[in-house]
């Protein structure tokens, strides 16, 4: 290869990698919404299930709705959210907030308006945004049980609603055997007790 060539294909490789990191730039430049919704045992409450947006980004965003979404996208789940800030809620650069729903209710609520052969529901937690109707879902799939059941939280081969991605942390999830964290509000934030004979 000639020295010529040899320029030719770092000058291509150095603009190609300012162009991918001028995107990333670009995309952090606004708001970056980040959800997490999983199950836990909060301090004074029980169980329920929780809802964490936080702001990756660098400008700040409207979260107007709040819910967890069956796999079809478009039903929710009932109950009462027992905590977290009123909506509409602005989310500052950098900042997070929560939403608790109670599990109890949501399961109850589940159990009476989707019966479900399989006695389970699998949900996401999802936002939206601002005026439009633009949402963003955690890809992480939450088991909600029927009322005297329990089981494994996976699902069996082909299920409909969910992805490769989301199958791989059900089994990890498994495989490791993670218990749902136990929660304290002290005021603030949201702190993991981490000794479970609290419970």
């Amino acid at each position: 290869m000639q020295l010529s060539d040899a320029l030719a294909t770092a000058a291509l490789v150095v603009s190609l990698a300012s162009a991918i990191f001028a995107g990333f730039a670009w995309r952090r430049s606004g708001a970056v919404i980040r959800l997490n919704g999983f199950k836990a045992q909060m301090v004074g409450h029980g169980a329920v299930m929780l809802l964490v947006a936080r702001n990756a980004g660098r400008a700040a965003a409207w979260i107007e709705q709040t819910e967890f979404l069956q796999g079809d996208g478009r039903n929710g789940v009932g109950g009462t959210w027992i905590s977290g800030p009123p909506l509409p809620h602005r989310l500052d650069a950098g900042a997070s907030a929560s939403w608790a729903l109670n599990y109890t209710e949501a399961r109850q609520w589940m159990a009476e308006n989707f019966a479900s052969a399989d006695h389970h529901w699998i949900v996401r937690a999802s936002a939206r945004l601002g005026s439009s109707a633009r949402f963003r879902t955690d890809w992480r799939p939450v088991w909600i049980w029927e009322p005297g059941y329990m089981g494994k939280e996976i699902p069996p081969r082909g299920h409909p609603t969910i992805s490769r991605r989301q199958l791989l942390w059900l089994y990890v999830r498994h495989w490791l055997k993670l218990k749902d964290p136990i929660l304290r509000w002290d005021g603030q934030t949201w702190q993991v007790v981490t000794d479970r004979g609290g419970e």
